[in-house]
């Protein structure tokens, strides 16, 4: 169920009051977090991520609000004279903990367990958007678009009442407005000669993709993912020199692959916990 908001002063939940234990007269903070599409807004309130409708756009970042009442549903009105006192410093500091602490591999065991695998040799752009949609990164998406969220790992582990999943899942869609990538997935492989990967979904959509990964064989690998008219472009950066068997591209089933030398630099630039806390260094809203 999308959770609906009227907000002008006054905020309107289709939630019943018992779900967040409010009580009438209390102060609580929300933080809007990101704009979705269609006038939605992903906001938090009490550790919990809700999908909201609001009539006209609202403040990014943390607004204190008032409970006016719980029955039949939450009605919440913002307090204006305290919304320049939230501690938004106080904000950033938990944000960079929440950054420093997000460990990749564990999230890919964590979609490793949820069967999230990819096999690197039967790939194709059909599987990578499953993967892709299931992680749970999409979930407020779905939500705004009634999308079905049956298999959606974040709305499974609020079903389950998993919250080291979901906080997981909540960190890292943080760092994904932080370093506007459409998506981002660690994944583990079924290959034993592939250490695990690492998918960066940019603004384009599934259409540019880049995965990043160590081959046994190659060594640090990038790979950048474009479709085009129905034609798939890979560009394969090795610091092997693998010229010879790419020379003139392969084009075989619509993919055309290339190769270029790959930079260490930018294979060890590429990396969400650093381009994050450099995008935060200069984020001026608080998220």
């Amino acid at each position: 169920m999308i959770n609906e908001i009227n907000v002008k002063d006054l905020l309107k939940f289709n939630l019943e009051g018992d779900l967040l234990q409010l009580k009438e007269g209390e102060k609580v903070t929300i933080n809007v977090v990101k704009s979705l599409t269609d006038g939605f807004y992903l906001i938090n309130l009490k550790g919990k991520s809700f999908t909201a409708l609001f009539q006209s756009p609202p403040q990014f970042g943390k607004l204190i609000v008032e409970v006016v009442k719980t029955d039949p549903n939450i009605e919440l009105k913002v307090v204006k004279d305290e919304i320049d006192l939230v501690d938004k410093g106080g904000e950033k500091l938990q944000l960079k903990k929440d950054i420093v602490e997000f460990n990749p591999k564990e999230m890919a065991k964590i979609f490793s367990k949820s069967g999230l695998l990819l096999d690197i040799k039967s790939i194709s752009p059909e599987k990578l958007k499953k993967i892709i949609r299931d992680s749970g990164i999409f979930f407020e998406n779905k939500l705004a678009n009634s999308e079905s969220i049956d298999n959606d790992m974040k709305f499974l582990a609020i079903k389950n009442g998993d919250q080291v999943v979901e906080n997981n899942i909540n960190k890292l869609q943080i760092m994904l407005i932080l370093t506007e990538l459409s998506g981002y997935l660690p994944i583990e492989t079924l290959d034993e000669d592939i250490d695990d990967l690492e998918l960066f979904i940019h603004k384009k959509g599934i259409s540019a993709v880049t995965i990043k990964g160590k081959f046994s064989v190659l060594g640090e690998t990038l790979i950048h993912v474009r479709e085009n008219a129905g034609i798939i472009d890979c560009v394969v950066q090795t610091v092997t020199d693998i010229s010879e068997e790419l020379k003139n591209g392969i084009f075989s089933e619509g993919i055309r692959v290339k190769w270029r030398k790959l930079d260490l630099k930018d294979y060890s630039e590429l990396d969400i916990k650093r381009i994050s806390m450099e995008k935060l260094g200069s984020f001026e809203m608080v998220v």
